[in-house]
């Protein structure tokens, strides 16, 4: 195993994505111990927190679990998940499904449409009187009347 280390990917993404690919072919299945992040690390020749971090990547994209103590693991099925989910939250669960159905989106159409027809309006610019003043803040004299407006 091996990263690349001139590539624009920083290290821990490309140790991710090789970990992943390696749970994808099956060579660890769900609920299969990995090697240690030591153990890693040295496959890798990487310092440890590298490893960490692309281990912490894999966790929140819900490939890996970890158990402090015993090591990191690949995640089950989504039917565990659902099981632990619903110990966790219980009553709460059936009030976000509920949610979700009533407030359910579909999607329509994709592409490009033709603009409405009819005039296109923009808005007139702002009248000037004389020369643009030097700040902002300075304004035309009281009772100076500006050409346009005559």
């Amino acid at each position: 195993m091996q990263i690349n280390p001139g590539a624009a990917e920083f290290p821990h993404r490309q140790i991710a994505a090789q970990l992943k690919a390696q749970v994808r072919r099956g060579d660890w299945a769900p609920g299969e111990r990995l090697p240690s992040i030591p153990a890693i690390a040295e496959m890798f020749s990487v310092a440890k927190q590298t490893v960490q971090r692309a281990v912490d990547q894999l966790r929140v994209e819900g490939i890996l679990i970890t158990k402090p103590g015993s090591g990191t693991y690949v995640r089950g099925t989504r039917r565990r998940l659902n099981r632990l989910a619903r110990g966790r939250y219980g009553g709460f669960r059936g009030y976000h499904t509920d949610l979700a159905a009533r407030y359910k989106q579909q999607l329509v159409s994709v592409g490009r449409a033709p603009a409405p027809p009819g005039p296109v309006r923009v808005p007139a610019a702002p009248r000037r009187c004389g020369p643009r003043p030097a700040t902002a803040a300075r304004a035309p004299p009281a009772g100076e009347i500006c050409s346009t407006d005559r």
